[in-house]
């Protein structure tokens, strides 16, 4: 973002101690690393990485069950699109959300949509049961 606009303030909207990169944002900064690794570290299992490149890779060529990788590409999706929603929004002078409100955020969403799986598709239809094993809530 710097690069495009030189005026503006280039630091990391969480922590406000390093630069906003793509890597620190979401997998590095303290906020988003507590949430990345309770979301994803069950779910990737030995996989497990905040490695941009190498969480691209496991997305695109996993070893994981249908159901697996459905839930490991939708968190990834969530998770990265709810971080950049309160990066945005304390970035326009919102009140911060707590990680723990974030997290319970993204975890209603998968709830949400997992649990409308078992009508779409059959093959999934126990995503709901394996995120709930995931996180443990």
């Amino acid at each position: 973002m710097v690069k495009w606009n030189q005026g503006i303030d280039g630091g990391c909207a969480f922590c406000k101690q390093q630069l906003e990169t793509r890597d620190h944002l979401f997998f590095r900064c303290t906020y988003s690393s507590s949430l990345w690794t309770r979301l994803m570290c069950q779910l990737m299992g030995t996989h497990y990485t905040e490695e941009w490149s190498n969480l691209i890779l496991f997305m695109s060529q996993s070893p994981l069950s249908r159901t697996q990788m459905f839930l490991a590409r939708y968190v990834f999706q969530t998770t990265l699109y709810m971080i950049w929603r309160e990066r945005n929004a304390r970035k326009h002078g919102e009140k911060p959300r707590p990680q723990e409100t974030l997290f319970r955020v993204i975890d209603r969403q998968i709830k949400n949509r997992t649990s409308t799986i078992k009508t779409q598709d059959k093959n999934l239809e126990n995503a709901f049961q394996a995120w709930i094993v995931s996180v443990g809530t």
